[in-house]
């Protein structure tokens, strides 16, 4: 038996020791991140990392194991001391290179597989090196700076850099942190004789770490993070806990529907894949397929749907008034421009004198319109929001209905459109063109793919009026749909310097601009060119006959809350959805419209304006709040909003908006009439509030968001199959 215990072959615990010491190393200053969690969530990570460290340290003690056992030469060692490295790669290659922008790489289908081969093979010869070098006196003692400093730089990186996206990268860094600190200690501690060798009292403590940890790991799987509180804390603050939370889900997901139980999870059963917090509910029965709480038959869910009822049937009785069709008849024949200015947020244009005198064109045109100051994008990113403001549904993919270009050229509009290829690459081009005679695909990313360092809004506008030149040319008396999507915003972090300093005119302006300062600088860039169209439409004798549409289709992160992406997507707090929305139709008197409202309402807006029949969409036509003197019960009706992110679902019940984040199984409320910064959770409140939150969602058209390649292909065939076209160009 003593022979046994101090045979090289076994696990030793100098090799277990790295994993373990590395996790220590790290612990105080991600714990210190989450101390106001309480001391649940701060010894539950703990916990979690010290495991994760053990598991390191088995991994590499098994390698090291191995590699003494068969006796091999120094490359062969630093080979099957390398081969772990797949353990982590593989996983990581596979999902690495689902993003639209990844997929545009060179070699992106085949990295997957290549990506892994390549780090083995990369790893060999550091490893061998890196083994003769530390055997070395001076090359032991430089090792440690070096590989503390890694460490440090690691965890820099893993902290700031692209924190809400890539998590199995960001693992993969928290793997690499804890073996470079690991490193580091062991190389120190033996030249110190303080690290831990073979001896039988360093065996036996670490069997009853290993013991320890194995009994507390379950313990904290079962019962940490028990309430909101904790995993709102470990969700938006620190980095290594939630990564360690995530992989432990992802783990004990026993029934492998992305969903688990452990950590305060929110799958119900997690050994029914049909039984999770993603699964739809199936309305009159009795069960809670999505783990809210609810059966899909509840009766707040019954009466919004009855007041949906009744809301048409009120409208249909309105329209049929004559001073309404009168009025309505006189836009059947207008043109139609839509702006869609992309990322930008509706703060950005708060009415004040600093932002009229900085933004005057936007200001001229929101003062000609019916401004609608309370508009929320159905989601964070451009694919679900723009397409749902061309189709009107939550899910503008799964539809056959005509999409807003369809619809008004079946009314004898002339379409076109002028689209950055980054826009068209990341929504599906079966999607984005459907209905238009014709579309300018703007290259906004001549030099680097997915990365616009120059701007593109004179191109945007040029291109717009060369269509509107052309098509007066032609046939002067045909109405048109013209559709400007406007990209330098959303550009506003890539754009150079130089560049942007050329296009604004303020030699006066330091090499150096923080992001707030680059954004406010690019909408004065938008708002120049919007100034240009305004004219354009003037000069041409248009301006009296065209409606004029401006929406953005998302916001924007800026850096000011914790909870926010970089940029944007995942989540749906009002930096990120609540935009700006106006609609100029010539005859009707410009006002500002507090209601609540939805981008997805601008398709049977339009459509309605343009007098075609009502396409029965999820949206509801905005109309009624153009007139002045509409039925209270037509504009002040409050319904439900959908917000949809892959991160976050919700809904706007105005004044209350509800966030769910299912995998972490943290619900917040919000009453935007008093908190629009969205700063004081009501969540821990009146139960009942929640009930009816979650109902009203209920009520809306359910939406899966797949942002993978292969969702995306998938998404782009339901498009064409709406289109009744399987040409993808």
């Amino acid at each position: 038996m003593t022979a046994a215990r101090h045979s090289p072959h076994l696990l030793a615990p100098s090799d277990v020791a790295v994993g373990v010491v590395g996790a220590c190393l790290l612990a105080p200053a991600e714990l210190w991140l989450l101390r106001d969690g309480g001391l649940t969530t701060v010894a539950t990570v703990a916990v979690l990392l010290l495991a994760g460290g053990c598991g390191c340290g088995v991994v590499i003690a098994a390698a090291a194991a191995v590699a003494r056992r068969t006796r091999s030469g120094a490359w062969l060692r630093a080979t099957l001391w390398s081969v772990p490295s797949l353990l982590a790669m593989v996983p990581v290659a596979r999902h690495l290179f689902d993003g639209a922008f990844a997929q545009t790489l060179p070699g992106a289908r085949v990295m997957p597989v290549l990506l892994p081969i390549a780090t083995l093979l990369a790893l060999i010869p550091t490893l061998r090196i890196g083994a003769a070098v530390v055997r070395t006196p001076l090359g032991a003692w430089l090792a440690v700076p070096v590989l503390l400093l890694g460490g440090v730089l690691v965890d820099v990186v893993n902290r700031t850099v692209k924190r809400s996206e890539y998590p199995d990268v960001h693992t993969l860094l928290l793997v690499i942190e804890c073996i470079a600190l690991g490193l580091a200690a062991r190389t120190a501690g033996e030249r110190l004789g303080l690290w831990p060798g073979r001896g039988r009292g360093w065996i036996h403590g670490g069997r009853a770490l290993l013991v320890l940890v194995a009994l507390a790991l379950p313990a904290a799987l079962a019962w940490g993070l028990p309430t909101q509180h904790d995993r709102v804390t470990v969700a938006t603050r620190g980095m290594h806990g939630r990564m360690m939370v995530r992989l432990s889900r992802i783990v004990f997901d026993f029934d492998r529907d992305d969903y688990a139980a452990v950590l305060g999870g929110g799958d119900c059963d997690d050994l029914d894949p049909s039984v999770n917090p993603g699964a739809a509910e199936v309305p009159g029965n009795d069960a809670d397929e999505n783990c809210d709480g609810l059966t899909g038959a509840e009766p707040q869910a019954q009466e919004i749907a009855q007041a949906r009822v009744e809301r048409h049937e009120q409208l249909v009785k309105w329209r049929e008034r004559p001073e309404v069709v009168a009025k309505l008849a006189g836009a059947r024949e207008l043109n139609t421009v839509l702006i869609a200015v992309d990322t930008l947020r509706a703060d950005a244009l708060t009415d004040t004198p600093e932002n009229r005198r900085d933004f005057p064109n936007f200001f001229a045109l929101f003062d000609a319109s019916r401004r609608f100051a309370m508009t929320f994008a159905p989601a964070a990113g451009t694919d679900l929001s723009m397409s749902g403001v061309l189709t009107g549904q939550i899910d503008p993919f799964a539809t056959r209905a005509p999409t807003l270009a369809e619809a008004l050229s079946a009314r004898g509009r002339k379409t076109h459109a002028v689209i950055p290829s980054e826009v068209i690459r990341y929504v599906g081009k079966s999607m984005l063109t459907r209905g238009l005679d014709g579309h300018d695909r703007l290259v906004n990313d001549l030099y680097e793919r997915d990365v616009g360092s120059y701007t593109t809004g004179g191109r945007t506008t040029e291109l717009g009026l060369r269509f509107l030149d052309e098509h007066l040319a032609a046939t002067p008396t045909q109405p048109f749909f013209l559709w400007l999507h406007y990209f330098d915003v959303h550009e506003h972090h890539e754009i150079k310097t130089a560049n942007l300093r050329e296009v604004i005119g303020e030699a006066e302006l330091g090499a150096e601009l923080d992001r707030a300062t680059r954004y406010r600088l690019l909408v004065r860039l938008v708002d120049a060119q919007l100034g240009v169209v305004m004219a354009a439409l003037r000069e041409r004798g248009l301006w009296d006959r065209t409606i004029i549409v401006l929406v953005s289709d998302h916001g924007e992160g800026l850096g000011e809350d914790p909870r926010l992406p970089d940029n944007h997507g995942r989540f749906l707090y009002n930096p990120l959805v609540h935009v700006p929305m106006a609609i100029r139709v010539p005859g009707f008197t410009p006002a500002v419209v507090t209601r609540p409202v939805s981008l997805i309402d601008v398709h049977p807006t339009l459509l309605e304006l343009a007098g075609a029949e009502d396409p029965g969409v999820d949206g509801e036509s905005l109309v009624p709040h153009l007139f002045d003197d509409a039925p209270p019960e037509l504009v002040l009706r409050t319904r439900p909003l959908p917000l949809n992110e892959t991160d976050q679902f919700g809904v706007v019940m105005w004044p209350h908006k509800l966030l769910v984040r299912r995998e972490d199984n943290v619900a917040e409320i919000y009453d935007l009439s008093t908190d629009f910064a969205e700063s004081r959770d009501l969540s821990g409140g009146d139960p009942t509030l929640m009930q009816s939150l979650l109902a009203a969602y209920g009520t809306l058209s359910p939406v899966a968001i797949d942002r993978s390649s292969k969702g995306r292909r998938a998404r782009d065939r339901l498009a064409q199959a709406g289109a009744g076209d399987d040409d993808d160009e």
